[in-house]
């Protein structure tokens, strides 16, 4: 009995009040566990697992999707519950559907600013994987270089041409000397260029 005076004896109209405001309180907690997911994402985003945090930010980025599209339609109906008398919902609760669409409103503004990080989170991680890319490429262009110089002194020798020092029994290890060199030059010079 003591439950139906708290619940009903302001009407139906509070009881209305009270599910709709208990609802929207329910998304605090929701809204906190979201935080917490993008600060663990932002915590790892410049370690080596890449795929695991593109992973969670689209999980996160999901989330804030579903949410929005969850708490949108809800703020015009909570301003229209607000402003306007219906026949079954009599009575002076302007102040307390005033109070809901306040909390809707902040829970919409931070909803807005979550979209916002794991946007930036994600923009990063693009940046990251792109600079990454560009830096295996750029050992890979290495590599290349050096081995195609050396395929090159090894093609020039392999040709039945008479060149220098082809006669010489020493001839094996001046082509492997020269090739040292060329590949410990280009190395060094790619280290002085910052390449490496």
């Amino acid at each position: 009995d003591a439950l139906r005076q708290k619940y009903m004896a302001r009407g139906s109209q509070y009881l209305l009040y009270l599910l709709v405001d208990g609802l929207v309180d329910y998304c605090l907690p929701i809204l906190d566990k979201e935080s917490q997911n993008i600060e663990s994402v932002e915590e790892r985003i410049f370690g080596s697992d890449a795929r695991e945090v593109v992973r969670e930010i689209s999980l996160v980025r999901r989330n804030l999707i579903n949410f929005r599209s969850i708490i949108h339609p809800q703020m015009s109906i909570i301003s229209i519950l607000e402003h306007k008398d219906w026949e079954f919902l009599r009575g002076d609760l302007e102040v307390y559907w005033g109070n809901i669409s306040d909390h809707i409103g902040k829970i919409w503004d931070r909803l807005q600013d979550l979209k916002e990080v794991i946007e930036g989170l994600g923009d990063t991680v693009d940046s990251l994987s792109s600079h990454r890319l560009s830096e295996v490429m750029k050992y890979l262009a290495v590599i290349a270089i050096s081995f195609g110089s050396i395929e090159a002194l090894s093609g020039l020798y392999g040709m039945n041409l008479s060149l220098p020092l082809a006669d010489s029994p020493y001839a094996f290890l001046f082509i492997i000397g020269a090739m040292t060199l060329v590949v410990g030059g280009m190395i060094l010079y790619f280290r002085r260029a910052g390449w490496l």
